[in-house]
């Protein structure tokens, strides 16, 4: 087994943690034999802290938190800790035996590929047929018989119905549990009998049949966080325990090549606190495919929809890295290096040797002029040094001065004449010159050399230094948004959606605008809107009554799953935490996603199945990152399309625009506008039938504040469209329009 490795036996807790094991040092192995190929659990599986007879409420809570704390200070990181990626499924695999038993926890950051290694970890039979695999997703509101099973009237009569965890019971089949931190207090007691030794494990019914665990059952869990989020008999009864801390390495290779390491780099540099990284995997594989088609910065745009700081680090990580390897493939074989050396040496030699005959032929073409010598002129005899003959003396001197100062400015004026000729000659050949020396720079290669030593630095996407409440620009043009989320539709399904933005920018007609057309007919389209009080089963599926017994029906959210339709979910931010836990399974990918319906049969997605999600305001805490992770697609719609625009009446499209642009102060807590486009629509309307101060009052359901500036913004709208018509306006002769509200 790789260093690194981490199995954990979940053994039993009946004493308080010991001062030698919170000082980070293991408990001596168990005696039991059935545990002696295992090791003693870490120091955050056995903590027990002692409490006294009476607390309050906010002291347990206070206390719980200050214990998570110190176990996370004592355990190594989860870099350090996790089992090699890439023998997980191996391990599942290895660890299974036929008779059942060695349940598993797998956790780790979100997008690391835990629910594709549990369904695979199911093993052959003697008769080659493959075990059957049951998936569940947890929520925090679903019940025990949901899952285990109930009485259904069956004519004059009640019948037991098996749920799908009995039914993997019983038929010794793999079970899939994911999100099993989310699992209430009534499913984690049944967790107690389903997890237990399969050698003693048995449970009664209702019936008063006693069942037992068939040849074979597992359980297999997922989770994102930490096992300690788990309830401790839970956790006691699961036989390994491993963190999935990263992708594995097929799935790493999946990516293009510059955005591998920055994968690898952000499963490295977790944040301890909350246990996930900057950018997922799967964030990085929506960037990846939407790449193909767009900029790189529109795309990163459309990832972190919500956070322009992230989706420029990202730009700049994947560009960095391109570099980097492309630095690497150049430098990193020392021969290769040396040949490549070689070979830049002679081209350079042969292109300088072809700049310097050129130079020689500009230069014989234009040849300096010889400079000028001073010459020594011709002076007379000088008399004989007499008294008789000073006039003489005074003469010649005078005569020889003369003529020394004439050779010198004969000299002076040749020298003048030929730095001229010289200047001229040298801006001919500079001129010449000048193009040549920037085509051979132009065409010259970087020497090798230099650029080995300047290893390009990599870029990572940190954590987000912004507020998530600040919108990002519109990535698309929001007339394109419509056609955009068309085309960026794939045939299999997946790239799902999701618009956030002010109230009236027509998100969901962008949405539903989405849908196929094909050579069948339009694709489905199924629209459901959330509240906090929606349950999973009224948008999954439920038991109804039919005649004298009770039949599964179909929720809108399965119904799309199975036809492979356009799902739109409205106010995605007013999901419940029940429906919330249901999304990941209805986005996850759609080779992997499945779920186990209550009758027992498993329901994949089929092909073509989208969901578009839309919600009023911005991206905040609202939305569950674990849901975010999901989407391929977030971006902001900031303002309503051209096509909503030109329907409304003519002088009031003006206004529109200004309510949804950044001058528009008249803001809402949310940050959407106090007058919406629909407060636009429904006034164009009434115009036609009631006067426009009563028009305005109804538009917006007697907010005077409101009505006033509508009505002001109208009659100014009115007269400024007169006024470009060239006509009069009928303010200054109409003041009666300007009347208050009443």
């Amino acid at each position: 087994m790789k260093e690194g490795c981490r199995f954990v036996r979940a053994t039993s807790v009946s004493e308080g943690l010991n001062q030698r094991q919170m000082n980070g040092v293991q408990t001596p192995p168990t005696s039991d034999p059935r545990q002696t190929d295992t090791v003693v659990r870490s120091v955050n599986r056995s903590t027990h802290i002692p409490m006294r007879e009476v607390i309050s409420a906010a002291e347990l809570e206070s206390e719980q938190e200050d214990a998570k704390k110190r176990l996370r200070e004592v355990q190594p990181k989860r870099s350090d800790i996790g089992i090699d990626r890439d023998d997980v499924t191996d391990v599942l695999l290895a660890t299974a035996e036929p008779e059942g038993g060695n349940h598993v926890l797998l956790y780790g950051p979100r997008g690391t590929g835990k629910t594709t290694s549990a369904a695979r970890a199911r093993f052959l039979s003697p008769d080659e047929t493959p075990q059957p695999v049951y998936s569940i997703t947890l929520t925090s509101e679903q019940s025990a018989a949901s899952l285990w099973g109930h009485w259904m009237p069956k004519g004059d009569q009640f019948v037991w119905n098996d749920g799908p965890m009995l039914r993997a019971w019983k038929e010794g089949a793999l079970l899939v549990i994911n999100e099993i931190d989310h699992a209430s207090e009534d499913v984690q007691n049944v967790l107690h009998v389903l997890l237990d030794d399969p050698e003693v494990a048995q449970f009664t019914l209702p019936t008063g049949e006693t069942v037992r665990p068939g040849k074979g059952f597992r359980c297999i869990a997922t989770m994102n966080g930490f096992p300690e989020d788990i309830a401790e008999p839970v956790l006691d009864r699961f036989s390994l325990t491993v963190d999935v801390d990263r992708p594995s390495t097929e799935m790493i290779e999946a990516l293009p090549e510059d955005l591998r390491e920055e994968a690898r780099w952000q499963y490295k540099h977790v944040d301890d606190e909350r246990g996930e990284p900057a950018v997922t995997y799967r964030q990085l594989e929506m960037f990846a495919s939407l790449r193909k088609t767009l900029s790189a910065e529109t795309a990163a745009a459309l990832v972190f929809g919500y956070d322009k700081s992230r989706a420029s680090q990202l730009v700049k990580a994947s560009a960095s890295a391109a570099q980097h390897f492309q630095w690497e493939r150049q430098f990193s074989d020392p021969e290769a290096f040396n040949a490549l050396e070689r070979e830049w040496e002679k081209r350079h030699a042969a292109r300088q040797d072809a700049l310097d005959r050129e130079l020689q032929t500009i230069t014989a073409r234009y040849p300096s002029p010889p400079e000028p010598v001073p010459v020594t002129p011709d002076l007379p005899v000088r008399p004989k040094d007499s008294i008789f003959h000073r006039g003489e003396i005074a003469a010649w001197e005078e005569a020889c001065e003369r003529i020394r100062s004439e050779a010198d400015h004969t000299y002076r004026t040749a020298l003048d004449a030929w730095y001229a000729d010289s200047s001229r000659i040298e801006r001919t050949r500079r001129e010449l010159v000048r193009p040549l020396r920037e085509h051979f720079s132009t065409e010259e290669e970087a020497d090798p050399q230099p650029m080995k030593a300047k290893e390009p630095k990599l870029h990572h996407v940190k954590q987000e230094t912004e507020d998530l409440s600040e919108a990002a620009l519109a990535p698309v043009a929001r007339d394109e948004l419509g056609n955009f989320l068309k085309t960026c539709a794939q045939p299999e399904g997946g790239m799902h959606a999701l618009l956030f933005g002010p109230p009236g920018t027509g998100k969901t007609s962008a949405a539903v605008a989405a849908a196929l057309t094909g050579s069948t007919g339009s694709q489905p389209v199924y629209s459901v809107t959330l509240t906090s009080e929606q349950s999973a089963a009224s948008l999954w599926g439920h038991w109804v009554p039919k005649g004298d017994s009770f039949v599964w029906n179909d929720g809108p959210f399965l119904m799309a799953w199975r036809e492979g339709a356009l799902l739109v979910v409205n106010e995605l931010n007013h999901a419940s935490e029940d429906v919330s836990n249901m999304l990941h399974v209805l986005l996850d990918n759609p080779e992997v996603a499945q779920v186990t319906l209550p009758t027992g049969e498993t329901v994949r997605p089929q092909q073509g199945f989208r969901c578009i999600a839309t919600m009023n305001g911005t991206i905040d805490d609202d939305v569950a990152p674990a849901v975010l992770d999901r989407f391929s697609i977030i971006s902001p719609v900031i303002e309503p399309s051209t096509a909503m625009i030109d329907a409304l009446p003519e002088h009031l499209r003006a206004f529109a625009r200004y309510l949804y642009s950044d001058k528009n102060h008249d803001r809402l807590d949310d940050g959407s506008p106090a007058i919406t486009y629909r407060t636009l629509s429904k006034f164009g309307e009434l115009l036609e039938d009631i006067p426009e101060p009563f028009a305005a009052s109804v538009a917006t359901h007697g907010d005077l504040q409101r009505a006033q500036s509508l009505l002001e913004a109208s009659v100014g709208g009115r007269a400024k469209l007169m006024e470009q018509k060239g006509k009069q306006s009928p303010a200054a002769s109409a003041p009666s329009q300007h009347a208050e509200v009443e």
